[in-house]
């Protein structure tokens, strides 16, 4: 009997899982996993717009507006020159168009100076667009307007 007793005290004394002592073992914390670092994200490349070349000088029929716009695939960038015999300095940043060109052929610009806003259609030539143009420069209003490439 005095074995059992003695036996059963040292395991009770001895750690172990689940058992109640008071050994010094370790314990692992799991180390933390580092979590990665996104991606940057991917500016999308403009897609080409096959025969259609909207780089250069262009100017309103109907309100004489100028404007040199860049194109590069299917983003739209430039300047407002001028309204009528008025120029404008081209660095000011209230002059910049931003826009697009959609396969279709439908153009889109904007530019802040008069809150200038026009939408259309280029003709397959790259030569001419035709829309609406709106402009606060004599009150603020829409006008059918064609661009002709200069």
């Amino acid at each position: 009997m005095r074995s059992r007793l003695g036996m059963a005290i040292a395991l009770a004394l001895l750690p172990g899982c689940g058992g109640s002592g008071s050994g010094t073992g370790t314990v692992s914390n799991p180390t933390p996993t580092a979590t990665p670092n996104p991606a940057p994200a991917v500016t999308p490349v403009p897609a080409p717009l096959p025969g259609l070349n909207l780089t250069g000088g262009w100017r309103s029929e109907a309100r004489s507006w100028n404007f040199r716009l860049e194109q590069n695939g299917s983003a739209l960038t430039g300047v407002v020159l001028g309204f009528k015999n008025v120029s404008y300095p081209e660095t000011d940043p209230v002059v910049q168009i931003a826009g697009t060109v959609n396969a279709d052929h439908t153009v889109s610009f904007k530019a802040p100076v008069f809150g200038l806003d026009f939408t259309g259609v280029a003709e397959p030539s790259g030569l001419r667009m035709a829309g609406t143009l709106f402009d606060c420069a004599n009150g603020c209003r829409n006008y059918g307007e064609v661009l002709d490439k200069q």
